[in-house]
This record gives structure tokens, sequence and C-alpha cells, in this order.
């Protein structure tokens, strides 16, 4: 499960807006549903699924 300030590693999917394909970014929130996970990244909000997330980054904690 994730959890607010967790940084997440992001697939390369096409189905990801290209600034944050491939990336690490902070996670703000997760939405009720349990699989959307509301993200930060260069100060703009993303909602992104459980399904393109590769892992949690443990180095950045």
């Amino acid at each position: 499960m994730y959890q607010y300030d967790d940084y997440i590693n992001l697939e390369n999917s096409l189905d990801l807006p290209t600034e944050i394909r491939g990336k690490c970014v902070r996670v703000v929130s997760v939405l009720e549903n349990l699989e959307d996970i509301v993200i930060v990244h260069k100060f703009k909000l993303y909602v992104v699924n459980e399904k393109y997330i590769i892992g949690i980054n443990s180095d950045l904690k």
C-alpha cells in the first residue's frame, strides 16, 4: 500500500503523460478506490492508476 510522502517509480508507458513516464515521483494521496494514486511532479498533480507503478523508491526516504 502506498501512503503520503512515499516516492514511487513509474513505468515508461505510453498511457502516461510524457512528463512523468519512467520517473520517480512523490505520492500526495490515495483515492477512495485504493487503485488511483495522486502524485506530484514539478508542482503539477497527476492521478495515476496503481498498475503503472513499478515500486517504492526507498533510497529517497
